[in-house]
């Protein structure tokens, strides 16, 4: 099978337009708004209304919770449809459930608009002050003779490049945004409201996930050879879960190296061979290894086909392999990359209060690291970069969506993963089930702990095929020898004890007692070292505590008190649930809001009398009895006691979420 130039490819021009030669193989279509070309392969759908004319290329699932189709005729005319109802507005909310991957043109007398799929995974450029839209960066660059772009952005890797292109005067239409042709301009459309899903239960959400994402798959396979990708890693494990029913029509395949002790890249995907065996034993589908020493070298005039087909690299050496694997043009590959979108990836950098620092901060240390050289010019790059966090509207996002959320959705992942589908299109069509808007809705509603952990699709896994759950994520190791191995590597477990130094007698009440809003003890709970509340008593006011007593009898010398405390709680939508209290003699001394600060830090109360009672509570601000809350809430804690150092009483924390209350002086 030929590498082409441009599979998959589309043009638009609303005027006469002269193509470059290697168009000449590409399918014309005059329209009464403007000419499209379009690859052989390339799926295109036109309706000509009169008044409006709507036009999808490439390939889409409508799926909501109530209705699907994948025929792109009858997408196309229910376009058309919201449009005659309510303009622009409507067709906007249709996007919301169509997924797959495409480009959408609705052009009027007056208004002429562009879409496309939720990541961008059917990549659009178009040239500025032009009505001319292609698939490719390198086709209107030829069309045009353009010259490279000047902004010190676009030299960085595409993960950082914005909506910026290789050339001057093309640019890159970005995820969840329209492009008016009439203006050359491009606006955010989604989300325009907050995430309804955030107060659904786990149930819901899931329920509804797994319809959307099934559905999707039934209709991509219905009339198509479908590709599947095998990793030892979660997203494809989540791929593999989520078409168990369609196991039987799916030919499969891991790519894979022999190992070499100087190569970290042959031993990792070698890794991958490794489990995914483990896998292939109990999970009966057509599979095949495809391996590096075994594919056959690129000719000089492919690479260069290749070097115009797509702005960025991946592995160009499994193309070959590709099309020996799966011959059939019409097949799709059913991939995973971007489920990463939902997992909270660049948490580290949120900044409650604040967001836009920490996404600036992100962009400084991705450039630095991943371009040394740019150091000299970083006040330029980061310029360009204010300039583009302007552009994308990420200062006016509804709450419940994070900057860093969607700078990793839009310009990380949207950039960088349709120039890997334009690398593949010589082999096959790309399609991943998540790149659904209201599918990311829902994985994005779940708080940051449970997305850092990947809880929504390993759930999805547990409820599709519970088994691959038992396999290693990037481990070789199943759960079971993760499980025993982890257990040998254990410190004794935590008790109720105190670590006293020599001299101080210190201890610490051996239950957690839960207290309703009167203050009244209602239950209790065993206590060895976590603190939480139970799901059933997440009640607003409800307090789970501990007590610390320094026994006057047994010692009369004042104590220092050191606590460690560790939670990984973490959510900036989710403040005033549950706060974490510590009490000096029945008054609160420092208070900390849960929903902040998932990493351990310390509190130290020095000068503490004989007699002193400290109380360690979580307090529930509102009423969510849920077993996710109580998982929430757990805390660990440590606690050292020792002579007092000195006299003066104070409260001393490392963490700056929390609130340090005055302390009366000790008598």
């Amino acid at each position: 099978m030929p590498i082409n130039f441009y599979p998959r490819g589309f043009l638009y021009s609303r005027d006469a337009q002269v193509i470059t030669d290697e168009l000449k193989g590409f399918r014309h279509h005059q329209t009464s708004r403007g000419e499209f070309w379009q690859a052989p392969e390339t799926e295109l759908e036109i309706l000509d209304r009169g008044t409006a004319l709507i036009v999808l290329i490439g390939h889409a699932q409508y799926v909501s919770d109530s209705a699907s189709t994948g025929d792109t005729r009858e997408i196309c005319a229910l376009i058309f449809d919201a449009w005659e109802t309510a303009g622009r507005t409507e067709v906007e909310k249709y996007l919301y459930d169509l997924g797959g991957r495409y480009a959408l043109f609705v052009l009027t007398d007056d208004e002429q608009y562009v879409y496309h799929d939720a990541h961008g995974m059917r990549s659009v450029y178009f040239i500025d002050g032009q009505t001319v839209v292609s698939s490719h960066e390198r086709m209107l660059a030829d069309l045009v003779n353009a010259r490279p772009e000047l902004a010190t952005i676009s030299s960085l890797s595409l993960a950082l490049r914005g909506r910026f292109s290789r050339f001057r005067g093309i640019t890159a239409l970005q995820p969840n945004h329209r492009l008016d042709l009439s203006t050359s301009s491009q606006s955010r459309y989604f989300p325009y409201t907050e995430n309804s899903y955030l107060g659904a239960s786990d149930k819901e959400r899931l329920d509804l996930a797994q319809h959307l994402w099934t559905e999707q798959i039934r209709l991509i396979s219905s009339d198509r050879d479908v590709a599947l990708s095998m990793t030892g890693g979660i997203d494809s494990r989540v791929s593999l879960a989520m078409s168990r029913a369609f196991w039987d029509r799916i030919k499969a395949f891991t790519y894979t190296a022999i190992p070499r002790q100087d190569s970290a890249w042959s031993r990792s995907i070698y890794q991958d061979e490794a489990i995914v065996q483990q896998i292939l034993d109990v999970v009966n589908i057509d599979h095949e290894f495809l391996r590096r020493d075994e594919a056959p070298a690129l000719s000089a005039n492919e690479k260069n086909t290749l070097a115009k087909n797509t702005a960025g690299q991946h592995g160009q050496w499994l193309l070959k392999l590709y099309q020996r694997r799966f011959p059939n043009p019409s097949t799709v590959h059913l991939r995973a990359n971007l489920h990463e979108t939902g997992r909270n990836y660049f948490h580290k950098y949120r900044t409650p209060g604040e967001p836009l620092r920490g996404l600036r901060k992100l962009l400084r240390d991705q450039t630095v690291q991943r371009h040394p050289a740019m150091e000299t010019q970083i006040d330029t790059v980061m310029d360009e970069f204010d300039e583009l966090i302007g552009q994308a509207g990420y200062r006016e996002l509804p709450a419940s969506y994070e900057p860093l959320d969607m700078y990793y959705w839009e310009l990380r992942q949207g950039r960088w993963f349709s120039e890997v589908f334009n690398e593949t299109d010589c082999a096959f069509d790309t399609a991943i089930p998540f790149n659904h808007r209201r599918l990311i809705d829902l994985a994005l509603s779940f708080d940051a702990s449970q997305r850092r952990e990947g809880y929504f699709f390993k759930e999805l896994i547990n409820r599709s095929a519970p088994f691959l759950n038992f396999y290693g994520v990037n481990s070789t190791k199943n759960l079971y020898e993760q499980g025993r191995d982890k257990l040998k590597e254990l410190p004794p477990l935590r008790t109720n004890r105190v670590n006293n130094s020599v001299g101080t007698n210190v201890e610490v009440t051996s239950k957690i007692s839960i207290l309703n809003e009167q203050g009244q003890k209602i239950a209790h709970r065993p206590y060895a070292g976590s603190l939480y509340v139970p799901a059933e008593h997440f009640r607003s006011s409800h307090v789970a505590e501990i007590q610390i007593n320094h026994d006057p009898d047994a010692d009369m010398r004042p104590i220092d008190l050191q606590l460690s405390v560790e939670n990984t709680y973490e959510n900036p939508r989710a403040t005033n649930h549950m706060e974490f209290v510590v009490e000096l003699d029945g008054v609160e001394t420092l208070r900390h809001d849960l929903s902040a600060r998932p990493e351990p830090y310390g509190i130290t109360m020095t000068a503490l009398p004989a007699g002193t009672c400290v109380k360690i509570r979580i307090r529930a601000l509102r009423d969510t009895p849920r077993d996710s809350w109580e998982k929430a809430s757990r805390t660990g804690l440590q606690i050292v006691a020792r002579v007092a150092q000195g006299q003066e009483r104070k409260i001393l924390t490392d963490n700056p979420f929390a609130k340090i209350l005055p302390v009366e002086p000790a008598n």
